[in-house]
Formats: structure tokens, C-alpha cells, sequence
């Protein structure tokens, strides 16, 4: 794809990154800070605070996986957009399994299969396309 176009299209896409991340973390960070009251409240016991904790966390990791599937689509690479989600997907059911019934990790094996997907991913867009870096800068 051209250059320019490739320019003209990271601008919006970055405010987008950079506004979805900020309000992630703001939540994230809301949610961890009132844990064990909302888990008190949510479970009756103070003691499931970790899992809000983890479930929070995986608001700052959707939004990489999102913004950057998103990249794909205005590329126009249908096929690669889907080839990568549906490669991802399979991959977390894999490492779920393997977490949480192999590992018997329980709640925490999904946190850590979300999460080492999400690494994967970014790790193997990162590779496919350089460009892809762009999304990150807003100049």
C-alpha cells in the first residue's frame, strides 16, 4: 500500500490506540485499586480480588490485539486478518487447555493463556509487517 495513504491512516488509528490503552488502564487501575471490596461484593468474600485483578488486566491486552486486527482490515489484507484471528484463537483454546486442565492452573491459566496469545500475536505482526510499527507513533 502506498506510503502516503499509510500515513494518512495512522493518525487516527493512533489516537485510537493511544485513547483506547489510556481508558484501559484508567479502569484497570480503578478495578485493582477496589478490588477486595468489589469482590466482596460481587462474590460475598473479599478473598476473589486476584481474579478481578487478572480480569482487568486483560482490558489493556484487547485493546493491542483490537487496534492491531483493525490495522489489518484498513490494509484491505482480508485474508490475513482472518488467517490471524482465526490462528489466535485457536492458539488460546490451545494454551487454555494446556493451562488450566494440564497445568491446573485454574482461573489464572486463562489470565496467562490471554496473555501469552497476546504476546504471540503482537510478536508475529511485529514480524509480518513493519508497517504495523506506525500505529504506535503519532508523528
Amino acid at each position: 500500500m502506498n506510503l502516503k495513504i499509510l500515513r494518512n491512516r495512522k493518525k487516527p488509528i493512533a489516537t485510537w490506540f493511544w485513547t483506547q490503552l489510556t481508558i484501559s488502564i484508567f479502569f484497570s487501575m480503578v478495578i485493582i485499586s477496589f478490588s477486595k471490596s468489589l469482590s466482596a461484593i460481587l462474590f460475598d468474600s473479599p478473598n476473589y480480588y486476584g481474579i478481578l485483578i487478572l480480569g482487568s488486566l486483560q482490558m489493556i491486552f484487547y485493546t493491542f490485539t483490537s487496534v492491531l486486527q483493525k490495522w489489518l482490515r484498513f490494509q484491505r489484507k482480508a485474508f490475513t486478518t482472518v488467517s490471524l484471528t482465526l490462528a489466535t484463537s485457536l492458539l488460546n483454546i490451545a494454551l487454555t487447555i494446556l493451562f488450566v486442565i494440564y497445568f491446573e492452573w485454574g482461573i489464572e491459566g486463562i489470565f496467562f493463556s490471554n496473555a501469552s496469545q497476546f504476546i504471540l500475536e503482537l510478536f508475529t505482526l511485529f514480524i509480518y509487517d513493519e508497517r504495523v510499527a506506525l500505529i504506535f507513533k503519532l508523528r
